[in-house]
């Protein structure tokens, strides 16, 4: 399976509720594997999950 990685900021959580949108969409609905990681802090399983993404898709407010 295709392994997506989304790293995300989000101060107020609309960031966070939209990416949390999409890995449901692609877990559930198209088959992929997708994680949901917080830039802050990474840890080592994220760096991981980042390294070995087929695709990765960043998620950032509008002010960033």
């Amino acid at each position: 399976m295709k392994q997506v990685a989304i790293p995300f900021h989000s101060g107020a959580g609309h960031t966070e509720r939209l990416a949390q949108i999409i890995v449901d969409t692609m877990n559930d609905r198209i088959g992929f594997v997708a994680h949901l990681i917080r830039v802050e802090p990474l840890d080592q399983v994220d760096w991981a999950r980042l390294q070995h993404a087929d695709a990765i898709i960043f998620g950032s407010p509008t002010y960033m």
